[in-house]
């Protein structure tokens, strides 16, 4: 999967009165395994607030429960068992607004979704992609282990094996949500239900593998979070009163990156209460996720066209 496929389209402008200045701390919230329609609700309603001005810029370190996920690039040719299949070995089948094509989610490996507004020189596509991979490259590196960048690809690599993918969704306002994956003390076999990231002739990895022995993923999501308040530093700094004022109409400009279309496809249900939740110092950075469940919706919506039509071939 090129890097072109790894960002999803941003959405419409809105009006708004304007957009308060809420900045100055980083909140790191972890709420442990959430179901992936749990993690799309709160990444929901922490997109909203953050526009809004009521909430400051947030990282969630967390895991999901089994699930494969179809970016807006994805290729359903890449899933390799039909919904059915894929329910009786216990996963769970999404197609979802960020970008890139498919990948897998599951107990062990750790998610990471930056919810945050890009501001100034931030406000660059390819930029806030790398920093993405230079988080997860000294998280790697704290553990011992050497990952790289490949040339042409997104997403950290040890050898020919992924350790960690990236898919982004950009909104209005420059707000980030979805955001990578990091393989720590994952069941890789589960990867062989679909062509990871689209990508025929590499293979993925985790650190427990590549270290020889398990690596509590608690452990790893300190690490994360370390790194990224190393490289998302400038987050903790007050942005200029009339860039503050003005976010809410500002969108991602095409010219600092490729994006491609999205539209966001998935169930959602009841979140609960994290466990070891931390919040910034910021009244405005209360418990987003005490909301969740007020906010839980409907039921799955069907998938796509092309979707249906790669199980139908499979059946």
């Amino acid at each position: 999967m090129n890097r072109r496929s790894e960002l999803a389209e941003p959405e419409a402008a809105s009006t708004g009165p304007g957009f308060p200045d809420v900045s100055g701390a980083i909140r790191v919230l972890r709420p442990g395994t959430l179901s992936y329609a749990g993690g799309l609700v709160l990444q929901e309603h922490l997109v909203d607030a953050r526009r809004r001005g009521e909430a400051c810029d947030t990282l969630l370190l967390l895991e999901h429960d089994p699930v494969v996920t179809l970016g807006r690039g994805a290729d359903p040719a890449n899933v390799l068992l039909d919904r059915d299949r894929l329910a009786r070995r216990g996963i769970a089948l999404f197609e979802t607004g960020r970008g890139g094509d498919v990948t897998l989610h599951s107990p062990g490996q750790v998610v990471g979704y930056p919810i945050v507004a890009l501001r100034g020189e931030r406000r660059d596509t390819h930029r806030y992609l790398r920093d993405l991979e230079e988080v997860m490259i000294l998280a790697a590196c704290a553990f011992g282990v050497e990952a790289r960048r490949v040339e042409g690809l997104t997403g950290i690599w040890a050898g020919r094996e992924k350790l960690g993918a990236i898919g982004v969704r950009l909104s209005t306002g420059w707000i980030t949500s979805h955001g990578f994956a990091f393989n720590v003390a994952n069941d890789l076999s589960l990867f062989d239900v679909i062509v990871p990231c689209g990508i025929r002739g590499r293979g993925v990895t985790s650190l427990s593998r590549l270290l020889g022995h398990r690596v509590d993923p608690a452990e790893a999501m300190d690490r994360l979070e370390a790194a990224f308040r190393e490289v998302f530093a400038w987050l903790d700094e007050a942005p200029p009163r009339d860039e503050a004022a003005s976010c809410w109409r500002a969108e991602p400009d095409p010219s600092h990156g490729d994006v491609t279309a999205g539209v966001v496809s998935s169930e959602v249900h009841a979140g609960s209460e994290p466990n070891g939740t931390r919040h910034g110092a910021d009244p405005a950075c209360g418990p987003a996720w005490a909301r969740v469940e007020d906010r839980a919706a409907d039921g799955r919506r069907a998938p796509g066209a092309g979707l249906r039509a790669a199980e139908a071939s499979r059946r």
